[in-house]
């Protein structure tokens, strides 16, 4: 019987694990699935930002091509997903934690959603969505006005997601054993489910039956909120990082010179300086590195769970997260830009017929994901069309350093469209409305010597904007993701309504976890 464990992280910057070589955050769990599978090194988001990270996660498609923009424009099951695709080929699809869609009654394709979060009150941030023009007065930052030792509701959602998870795996196990029926058999192949009908609510548990489905494919799609901020995280995992030696040669270098669009997102909204200090940048960096290690502890419960089940040796397991942080380098926070730390994602394929110990240099993306599961899961339900392609024959075949991946962010901060293009061992960027960069990443991973105006640019500069064009319309996006944006904010009263209403969050998790 086929099956695959999903696990997603949030906010994972792509360097800050093991087995990525990080001197000082330890994810011996992340670590061990590595070196029993492939690990994409190069791997990328669609969007620095979560909402439209996970459309494209669950769509296949690129931002400008499923148009839900920003933290307040979400996924609602209009545009196919992989979760409908398999639901209706036969496949038993359920998630467990963190989705970030607009609400759980949408048809988005899961059979089950288990302890499910999505946007704030299915409204979000449409403060976040004022971007034409983007404000003038300074948002200020509430990013760091809770840090360091602690347990917050995110932490404890967490902690419930993977004793559920690992529930999950175990009743699993134990229906396949007993060749008993279902509460699934009422879902016929052929036809999806009623998505949202069968949720379980926070503290009820797992009931016998529910997550079987005798004979059937599956996955499990299971979803943690770490390492997003809030930089709450139990004292025994930040003590650990503090007392860390090594903590002191992972600090952020200090920030250089910011590219016209990145200073005008700075000019809105400028976490960095409501740090202040020197001694807490090197505390929030700490508290992040100790969320990465909470984190993978949740993972290493969940993998446990799948090896003692007897489920691992049938199961293939995919890593990954929606997009990264920037973790105070260039004195920047949170994500939202397009450098490296913000659009680069950890990522790991591991299990049968996966390559064990790679380290695979092709470019990959977000896209790459919704081929992968159908690939695994129901080879006959390919859909055509989409921009990406199976990780299973990625990591079978050898490097490919011609492939190119694509991103944009239209969220919360920027004055236009950014839009990114990793191709072989360039990196170009381009702003609508400003000059673009240009990194050798080979000679340069961090991103840190910008070429674009060096005398010899031009003619990669030239071609790399040709074929980011062959995918957007930079301009026509932008435009069209204001157009959109403005349409929602007229819908909630308008700007001055939209940005006096306060500064809510994307993602609130359920009461019972906030104690």
């Amino acid at each position: 019987m086929s099956s695959v464990l999903f696990l997603l992280a949030d906010e994972h910057n792509p360097w800050v694990a093991g087995f990525m070589g990080h001197p000082c955050v330890r994810t011996p769990n992340l670590d061990a699935l590595a070196a029993r599978g492939t690990v994409f090194e190069r791997a990328w988001t669609t969007s620095p930002l979560c909402v439209p990270a996970r459309a494209s996660l669950a769509t296949g498609r690129y931002v400008h091509q499923h148009r839900y923009w920003d933290n307040a424009i979400a996924y609602d099951g209009a545009v196919p997903s992989w979760m409908q695709v398999l639901s209706a080929a036969g496949v038993d699809v359920d998630a467990i934690g963190k989705l970030h869609f607009r609400r759980e009654s949408d048809p988005v394709g899961f059979r089950r959603q288990i302890i499910p979060v999505h946007i704030q009150d299915g409204v979000g941030q449409v403060w976040g969505s004022v971007r034409d023009p983007l404000p003038d007065e300074p948002a200020g930052s509430g990013m760091f006005k809770r840090l360091g030792a602690g347990e917050s509701p995110y932490n404890r959602y967490d902690m419930d997601v993977s004793r559920r998870a690992c529930d999950w795996l175990r009743e699993r196990a134990r229906e396949g054993q007993a060749g008993q029926g279902s509460d699934s058999s009422s879902v016929s192949p052929g036809r999806a489910p009623a998505p949202g009908r069968s949720s379980v609510a926070p503290g009820q548990a797992l009931a016998s039956g529910q997550a079987q489905g005798s004979g059937r494919p599956w996955l499990l799609f299971c979803s943690l909120v770490a390492p997003h901020f809030p930089l709450v995280v139990p004292e025994r995992y930040l003590q650990r990082v503090l007392n860390d030696p090594s903590l002191e040669t992972c600090l952020p270098e200090a920030g250089g010179e910011h590219h016209p669009w990145v200073a005008r997102m700075l000019a809105y909204t400028d976490h960095d300086a409501s740090l202040g200090t020197d001694e807490r940048r090197r505390y929030a960096v700490a508290c992040y590195l100790a969320l990465v290690e909470f984190m993978d502890e949740r993972v290493g419960e969940v993998l446990d769970a799948l090896r003692d089940s007897g489920l691992e040796a049938t199961t293939r397991v995919i890593y990954t997260s929606d997009h990264g942080d920037n973790l105070g380098a260039r004195r920047l926070w949170n994500k939202g830009t397009l450098y490296r730390e913000s659009t680069g994602v950890p990522m790991i394929l591991a299990g049968p017929g996966v390559p064990a110990g790679r380290r695979c240099q092709t470019n990959v993306s977000l896209v790459d994901v919704f081929p992968t599961l159908v690939e695994a899961l129901a080879p006959e339900a390919r859909v055509a069309g989409l921009p990406g392609a199976s990780l299973w024959e990625i990591a079978r075949a050898p490097d490919d350093s011609g492939r190119q991946v694509f991103g944009e962010y239209h969220g919360v901060g920027s004055p236009s469209g950014g839009y990114f293009l990793a191709d072989g061992f360039y990196k170009y960027h381009h702003y609508a409305g400003y000059g673009p960069e240009l990194f050798d990443v080979r000679e340069d991973p961090a991103e840190r010597r910008d070429l674009a105006g060096l005398p010899g640019s031009a003619e990669v500069l030239a071609r790399l904007d040709e074929r980011l064009r062959a995918i957007v319309d930079p301009e026509r996006a932008d435009r069209q993701a204001k157009d959109d944006q403005n349409q929602l904010v007229l819908r909630h009263g308008g700007r001055e309504q939209a940005l006096g209403a306060g500064r809510r969050g994307a993602t609130g998790v359920p009461a019972s976890y906030d104690r």
